[in-house]
């Protein structure tokens, strides 16, 4: 997270936007509860509300809900760190801020686990080798369920889609370098030469790759000694690449729990009306 590394795919990244942009959709609201039972009251206007909804001086509350879904289903974990007024432990908190994932990590001392606590410290990076420890009680630490590897993490919906993004990303890379060299897959040159030498074809090798791939694709070439050129491989007429895009947008959508039509996906697309669309987006 953080390295344009899975998210940087075009279908992972279309999801992790829509979730991003309609989570703030549903405002946030501070309720009370009766000790004794009943039903739950609005707290009208409440200082949290406000501190959300302007969270720093430099974004907005809705910039900040969009980092922090991003980051909680990109890697399982979303932090915000207080900043307080006054007392820098016991003060009002006044300002909020994110924390890359990529950057701090839930500690626990063996002291501290033997006395039965949870978290020591978060440990978190503020330059290469240079760290400070956080007290549990400075951070709001979001997750996306519960790691069965570490409880105090949750679980990242992209390392569970590492293969799917990895197949979707060679899909693109293949049909990219088809167009590179005009559509053509690989190509096998047949001499019927019998002096031709090892040399020789590497020469000729070069000489095919120089003046008809890249920016020289699609010019006019001529063989001699009996020479034919065949193709070699699969052209994307041969290979449905639809399919196999169709096959992991349909995993990458499963995982983010976003119908493929929503986020504009044709897993999705193909078997779309405005009903079932419109009701998929009221469920999401």
């Amino acid at each position: 997270f953080g390295n344009y590394g899975q998210d940087a795919n075009s279908a992972v990244f279309a999801c992790l936007a829509y979730i991003g942009r309609k989570f703030p959709a549903a405002p946030l609201r501070v309720w009370t509860r009766d000790p004794e039972g009943g039903e739950p009251d609005v707290v009208p206007d409440h200082p949290l509300e406000e501190l959300v909804a302007k969270p720093n001086g430099h974004m907005t509350g809705k910039e900040l809900w969009y980092w922090t879904q991003w980051a909680k289903h990109a890697s399982g974990n979303a932090y915000w760190r207080k900043l307080r007024a006054g007392n820098a432990e016991t003060g009002n908190v006044v300002e909020l801020w994110p924390i890359s994932p990529a950057t701090i990590t839930p500690v626990t001392t063996k002291e501290d686990r033997q006395r039965g606590i949870f978290i020591s410290y978060y440990k978190h990076e503020i330059g290469p080798g240079e760290f400070e420890s956080i007290p549990p009680e400075q951070i709001v630490h979001f997750k996306l369920g519960i790691d069965d590897y570490d409880h105090r993490l949750g679980c990242s919906p992209l390392k569970r889609l590492a293969r799917a993004v990895a197949s979707d990303d060679a899909a693109e890379a293949w049909v990219n370098s088809l167009l590179q060299n005009y559509a053509i897959p690989g190509l096998v040159v047949t001499s019927q030469d019998p002096d031709m030498t090892e040399e020789d074809a590497e020469a000729i090798k070069s000489s095919l790759g120089s003046k008809f791939t890249g920016e020289k694709r699609g010019s006019v070439g001529v063989l001699s000694n009996g020479a034919t050129v065949a193709a070699f491989g699969y052209n994307p007429e041969q290979m449905n690449l639809r399919a196999i895009h169709s096959h992991q947008e349909e995993r990458i959508c499963a995982v983010f729990n976003i119908p493929a039509a929503l986020v504009g996906l044709g897993a999705g697309l193909d078997r779309s009306i405005y009903n079932n669309v419109s009701e998929a987006r009221e469920a999401f």
